[in-house]
């Protein structure tokens, strides 16, 4: 997995990294949402949750666990 260009070792570190910054805009109340804007890696770019070829690299329930932690 990719976070902001930069390869990352492991799905651990990805949701790491993901659930800190998710969590964060949790604590604003100026932010009401947020887009991920790159579902699935293209070409020169792979930090989608699916591959190129749309297989998921990041266990979409993990996922779905770190926005509920949000609370709204």
């Amino acid at each position: 997995p990719a976070y902001y260009g930069n390869i990352l070792e492991d799905e651990y570190e990805f949701l790491s990294k993901y659930r800190d910054v998710v969590l964060t805009f949790g604590e604003y109340d100026e932010i009401s949402g947020f887009c991920y804007t790159q579902l699935y890696d293209i070409e020169g770019e792979v930090n989608g949750y699916l591959t190129y070829d749309r297989k998921w690299k990041i266990d979409p329930y993990k996922i779905r666990e770190i926005h509920k932690k949000m609370g709204r």
